[in-house]
């Protein structure tokens, strides 16, 4: 009886000591990653392809060095010269040589495919959402992430279901293969949060897709409810109207003061006399100004990679 109080007692000191440590390992293991020592050893053309990925999914800089949860960037994965494409390509070249371009992120996303066990992070997550012919890369702030569920966890919980958490909608979604469909349900408001444009900004963006969605054509059912206006509208066109007298670019003024990164600020509608909208634009355009300001006279892809792997 005593040997076993013993082994209690041992058992709940040891415990903590073990995940402590096991942090510690975790983030010892983190900062061991010598980013510039180990680009060294890839094959240029592999670093070529990586530099302007990350360069041209210039969004993911404000997940990576901000604190945006998710951007995503889709690209498609059909070579340049399959014979079922030739034409629409050749046409493509002809004007503004477009494929060029996506030929250039397909071999970023197999440079990243090949050598990211080299780069491991513990707050970040670069997802792969595969469908024919396309893929949706997602760069994801877990921090960011998650804090946004819990900030928003009754909306979350509406169209997810009640017992919704912040980890299970990430675990959600590092498990499928389509974590707009699959995940999100298909719902613009809950990507709209994630991808931090706010909840008034997705929900108001959300409304907007059900209207025009429900002005569309569709075959008769007797089982779905028709959409009704909201509180204060009289019909959906008034509503829709509003609606588009509120929104504009969020990304409206110009912010990239001609910097080499050739960055902006997020793309989004946004309404602007929301407070919300006024704080997210003050808070984008300090993080414009820190990611220019870390990127000056440095290298673009090792500065990167540096901070996506550090603890």
């Amino acid at each position: 009886m005593r040997l076993n109080k013993f082994h209690a007692i041992l058992f709940c000191v040891l415990l903590p000591l073990a995940v402590w440590s096991g942090i510690v390992l975790a983030r010892s293991f983190h900062k061991s990653v010598d980013v510039t020592k180990v680009l060294r050893t890839l094959p240029k053309e592999d670093r070529e392809s990586l530099e302007w990925w990350f360069r041209h999914f210039w969004a993911s800089s404000y997940v990576i060095f901000g604190n945006k949860p998710m951007a995503f960037h889709g690209v498609n994965t059909v070579e340049p010269y399959n014979p079922e494409i030739l034409q629409v390509h050749g046409f493509m070249d002809s004007i503004c040589r477009l494929h060029q371009e996506n030929f250039a992120q397909i071999k970023g996303v197999e440079a990243w495919e090949k050598h990211k066990h080299l780069f491991p992070s513990s707050r970040f997550i670069i997802l792969e959402n595969y469908s024919q012919g396309h893929v949706t890369i997602f760069v994801i702030n877990k921090p960011a992430f998650l804090t946004q569920v819990e900030e928003n966890i009754d909306y979350f919980r509406e169209v997810l279901g009640n017992n919704t958490t912040p980890q299970q909608v990430l675990d959600d979604c590092l498990q499928s293969n389509d974590l707009y469909k699959d995940v999100l349900k298909n719902h613009d408001g809950l990507l709209g949060i994630l991808l931090g444009f706010g909840q008034h900004n997705a929900k108001l963006f959300s409304r907007r897709c059900q209207i025009t969605d429900a002005n569309q054509p569709k075959a008769f059912s007797l089982t779905k409810k028709p959409l009704i206006p909201s509180h204060g509208f009289s019909t959906l066109d008034e509503e829709l109207t509003d609606i588009h007298s509120k929104f504009g670019r969020f990304d409206d003024i110009e912010a990239n003061d001609f910097n080499p990164l050739f960055l902006s600020l997020p793309g989004f509608v946004a309404d602007h006399t929301s407070p919300e909208t006024k704080k997210l634009k003050t808070e984008y355009t300090q993080q414009y100004k820190k990611i220019v300001k870390i990127h000056k006279n440095k290298d673009f892809l090792e500065i990167t990679l540096k901070q996506f792997c550090s603890p």
